[in-house]
């Protein structure tokens, strides 16, 4: 997205605890996934509890999966480390959607399910990209941050391995404004090693 510039540290410690303060835990979740996936919006919104959490150990796994279907162009399905602090606030968000599902509780559940569209022929369905959107666009505003878009949050990883990688490639034309799989690409030039570092530094 033209023009979208990443979150300062001060701005997502802000959004985080303000996030924290009011109980927003779903909202909580799509951000720090967000931050440390670098996936679109509707391909976070698209995510299932398979994709990030083990139902038989009971516990968020190390990464996020987004499926072939799910990905811009359709290419190929993306899987990208998230941070222990991510996780923890991911659990707790997984916490609540449990009780809320009054156990009803299975692997194929959108991890963000809609309030609205509710349940559709026996089918859950996923909040969508644009009400996310929209969820995102309120909290930026509520705080006096200028809202940017939700790209933002995958620009802020791609400024971060920048600021540390200093690779030679521009990070505007490897990331983000064109499709994920350039985002795809260009982190998978770097170390895991170096990956994990940054992960685990976003916020």
């Amino acid at each position: 997205m033209r023009g979208t510039k990443p979150l300062t540290k001060e701005e997502r410690h802000i959004i985080i605890e303000h996030l924290l303060k009011v109980g927003d835990a779903r909202l909580l979740a799509m951000f720090v996934i967000g931050l440390n996936s670098g996936f679109r919006i509707s391909e976070i919104c698209s995510i299932r509890i398979s994709d990030i959490y083990s139902i038989p150990h009971n516990r968020v796994m190390d990464d996020v999966y987004v499926r072939k279907m799910n990905t811009k162009g359709k290419i190929a399905g993306r899987r990208n480390e998230i941070s222990k602090k991510a996780k923890i606030y991911v659990n707790n968000w997984i916490s609540i959607l449990k009780t809320e599902r009054n156990g009803d509780f299975n692997a194929e559940l959108p991890l963000f399910p809609s309030k609205g569209r509710g349940i559709v022929n026996g089918v859950v369905n996923p909040i969508q990209g644009k009400h996310a959107w929209r969820l995102f666009q309120k909290l930026f505003h509520d705080l006096d941050i200028t809202f940017r878009g939700t790209h933002t949050m995958r620009k802020t990883i791609a400024h971060d391995i920048y600021q540390v990688e200093r690779d030679v490639m521009a990070v505007k034309e490897k990331l983000g404004h064109v499709s994920l799989d350039s985002t795809a690409s260009y982190l998978s030039t770097i170390s895991s090693d170096s990956v994990k570092k940054i992960v685990e530094d976003m916020f």
